[in-house]
């Protein structure tokens, strides 16, 4: 199974228009996986991945699209602002001008009763058959003085209405003309982060691409590099572009790098096959190189050894009561030898026993060179105390492990049956 790396940011993505908070929280949260991302290239353990140059200009773009966004809610926040200032100072006027209109009637309506107050005193002053026509012509005009009052006050207070309301006009006008030009400003800003993005990418593309190979001895199968199997020194690794051939072998770290000078190009890469390995992930890869990108590619392959737990019998019983010794083979074959094994490094059961006997002595180690399935190649039997493999009941099988004389480690696993006694 390939696993290629999932980015998050896709080249169709435009800069976001949501409300500010919530880009602002979704910036926040997203940030420390964005970096992850580009501080680790890939994701762990992956067979064929890429670390683009093109995505890391679109992880910009994403970038200066949430600023032009944020620019944006900041200028609107700041006509806001400026509304409200100005709507206040509307209203402080029309108070201010209301108060005054109220001052004015005051004044006017005590001037009034000033007036009333003489015209009642020259009444006074007059023959008592004239006093009554004076002091009611006196009334009257007090009457109408009042309404001349009330009628201008209510003249001011419209007045003072019209001014407020035509503050408030201007000042919405101010607002939405503001809210235009913030609009023009972002759709300025993210022209530049468009033309920004193309720019990076055009450049990319002009770039070399490499594509890193790493080569490792999958000793348990997964197609998975586990921090504790080796890389592969010496195998050869071929790279096919457009009918353009190139071969490597790897390094002493497992790895080999190839550069491509001019892409784009249909590039494979491939694995040499060797005897007694089995790949354990694709044997090739195919990949659309492009520039600006570095792309890597893991091989796995487990070393095959084939074993049988008490050569001879099936279903390999063993009594875990048993104070004896089990023995198993090693089988060798046409491509394996069996001297090529380390003796000292095999181990056997959940529990690593070692070999019962002392295989580093050369007659004890010869005596346990025997062809036990008789297909004419020498098989390794060593045998290992019963009591220190820790095979118990409801196991189904038990593994050997150990190293070839190179240091090439392997592990092979065949079928127990316990006989579990009371």
């Amino acid at each position: 199974m390939v696993q290629l790396q999932v980015y998050l940011f896709p080249s169709y993505m435009q800069p976001i228009t949501n409300n500010y908070k919530n880009r602002l929280l979704m910036t926040i949260l997203l940030a420390p996986l964005i970096a992850l991302v580009i501080s680790t290239g890939l994701i762990q353990n992956a067979h064929a991945g890429t670390s683009s140059c093109e995505e890391t200009c679109e992880v910009n773009f994403f970038f200066d699209g949430i600023e032009c966004n944020s620019q944006h809610d900041r200028n609107n926040i700041e006509c806001n602002a400026q509304y409200e200032n100005e709507q206040n100072e509307c209203l402080q006027t029309k108070s201010e001008d209301t108060t005054q209109c109220h001052d004015e009637a005051d004044e006017k309506l005590a001037a009034c009763d000033t007036e009333k107050i003489t015209d009642l005193a020259v009444c006074e002053t007059l023959p008592s058959e004239d006093q009554r026509d004076c002091r009611r012509i006196a009334g009257d005009r007090f009457d109408s003085c009042q309404d001349n009052v009330g009628g201008a006050l209510f003249g001011c207070i419209e007045s003072v209405k019209e001014t407020s309301e035509s503050c408030n006009g201007s000042a919405k006008s101010s607002r939405d003309q503001c809210y235009v030009e913030s609009d023009t400003e972002l759709g300025t800003c993210n022209e530049r982060a468009t033309s920004k993005l193309n720019q990076c990418i055009e450049e990319c593309r002009i770039l070399p691409a490499f594509i890193n190979v790493m080569k490792f001895n999958d000793i348990n199968g997964d197609g998975i590099k586990d921090i504790d199997e080796p890389e592969i020194q010496g195998w050869s690794i071929t790279l096919m572009c457009n009918d353009v051939q190139d071969a490597k072998e790897t390094d002493g770290n497992g790895e080999t790098t190839f550069e491509i000078e001019q892409p784009p190009e249909q590039c494979k890469v491939s694995e040499e096959q060797r005897d007694n390995w089995q790949p354990t992930t694709p044997e090739s890869v195919d990949l659309e190189v492009i520039g600006g990108t570095t792309y890597d590619v893991a091989f796995g392959n487990k070393f095959i050894v084939e074993m049988d737990i008490k050569p001879g019998s099936f279903p390999n019983s063993i009594n875990t009561k048993s104070m004896g010794v089990v023995p198993v083979a090693i089988l060798g074959s046409e491509v394996f030898d069996v001297t090529d094994v380390d003796v000292t490094t095999l181990a056997f059961g959940p529990d690593g026993a070692t070999p019962a006997h002392y295989l580093t002595n050369p007659h004890t180690y010869n005596d346990h060179l025997q062809d036990v399935n008789d297909d004419g190649f020498l098989d390794l039997v060593s045998h290992y105390k019963q009591k220190k493999t820790g095979i118990k009941c409801g196991d189904i099988d038990a593994s050997l492990t150990g190293a070839l004389l190179d240091g090439t480690p392997f592990e092979v696993t065949d079928s127990v049956n316990p006989i579990c006694k009371p």
